[in-house]
């Protein structure tokens, strides 16, 4: 965007200084440093102009609301990048050039930037029409009235019965976005049926994917004493057992031969007389084995009872076979898994995902859109009310 500073009027032409952003949005900074004599925000009225975008004001009651908004940010961020100390002096004390009130200042413009752009472009749609905040304002009793009588009437009421102005912009904003989308499918966003199946196309991978049929082998051993009861001797006794058969599928034996060796060599260990027993009269030596799917009927079960193994299910690849040993403390047992196959199952159809293709175009197409015009906005920005402000209020 195009910025020029002003005082009282617009100063054409006045000598700016300009930062180039990560998104390429070119906003303006502070001019100068609070001095020893603080100037302080009540000199700033809230009707008067911080700033034009394209000719709209953005009020200081509009730029304080951004403001309030980036203060918890601009503190997470100096406090994390610069080691910062939240104090009386954190706010205009220099960190590597750059004051935390300049920097929540040129976020909070950023911000009001984007908000004047989008309402200019509903207004130019017909979807309202002035993007003052008088306007707003007096959307806002409007919208505060109905939900008043419909409270008093006993209807319905979504939300609270009366905004404020934060939370009626944050409502009322979001309901004009939503429309101006549809307003702007068909000619700025180009939102065609063949631009549609492109974009499914390019995003099916993530987003459409039928999650794989995977056939495996799961084994297991019990921890549990009488069926029952958890003991720690035991416990450590069962995890080296199924860690030892972990190892061997490891290197591909078949499952009967790593269960059996493993047992084997188990039992040739030094155990305590304790741990003898407890294995002796419960199943803490026997290695259970079975051969399990994966798919869109099972998933969902293994997922709520056991979401570690799930996990490790889904991982599971032709060059990383088997799983860790996983402790279902639910059912008393270790638990692992090694692939037999995975069997891809396709993608969700475009016909099927048609209107979440859609949807998740219109939000891509439309940020990229409003991006572009964002760079493209001339911003006239009214330097002496804009360094007044203070970011503490």
């Amino acid at each position: 965007m195009r910025v020029e500073r002003k005082e009282d009027t617009i100063l054409r032409g006045a000598t700016a200084w300009l930062t180039v952003l990560g998104t390429a949005l070119i906003a303006a900074l502070t001019a100068g440093f609070f001095g020893a004599a603080r100037l302080h925000d009540s000199a700033v009225p809230d009707e008067a102009t911080i700033a034009e975008v394209n000719g709209d004001p953005v009020t200081a009651a509009e730029f304080r609301r951004f403001l309030a908004q980036q203060r918890a940010a601009v503190i997470g961020e100096f406090a994390r990048t610069r080691g910062a100390v939240v104090d009386e002096r954190f706010w205009h004390t220099e960190f590597d050039g750059v004051t935390p009130a300049e920097a929540a200042k040129r976020k909070a413009l950023e911000a009001a930037v984007r908000f004047k752009v989008e309402l200019g472009l509903a207004r130019e749609h017909g979807l309202i029409p002035e993007t003052s905040r008088e306007y707003l304002l007096a959307e806002m009793e409007k919208e505060n009235a109905r939900r008043s009588e419909a409270a008093r009437s006993g209807l319905p009421v979504y939300g609270p019965v009366r905004f404020d102005e934060n939370g009626f912009i944050e409502y009322y904003f979001g309901r004009i976005v939503t429309c101006l989308k549809e307003a702007m499918a068909g000619r700025e966003l180009d939102a065609t049926d063949e631009r549609l199946r492109r974009h499914y196309e390019s995003i099916k991978d993530d987003l459409f994917r039928l999650e794989d049929a995977v056939r495996y082998e799961e084994f297991s051993v019990s921890y549990l004493a009488d069926g029952a009861r958890v003991d720690a001797g035991l416990k450590e006794a069962a995890r080296e057992l199924l860690e030892a058969v972990r190892q061997r599928l490891d290197r591909g034996e078949t499952a009967e031969a790593a269960i059996r060796e493993a047992q084997r060599e188990l039992e040739r260990r030094d155990m305590t007389d304790q741990a003898v027993r407890e294995a002796e009269q419960s199943d803490g030596h026997v290695i259970r084995h079975a051969e399990r799917v994966l798919n869109g009927d099972t998933a969902r079960a293994l997922y709520r009872s056991l979401p570690e193994l799930y996990e490790a299910v889904i991982r599971l690849t032709d060059a990383d076979r088997v799983s860790p040993v996983i402790d279902d403390i639910a059912s008393g047992r270790w638990v692992l898994a090694r692939l037999f196959e995975r069997q891809p199952q396709g993608y969700r159809s475009f016909e099927e995902q048609k209107a979440n293709v859609r949807s998740h175009y219109l939000n891509i197409a439309y940020d990229a859109h409003v991006q572009r015009l964002v760079r493209n906005a001339d911003v006239k920005l009214a330097e002496d009310a804009h360094r007044k402000i203070d970011v503490n209020r």
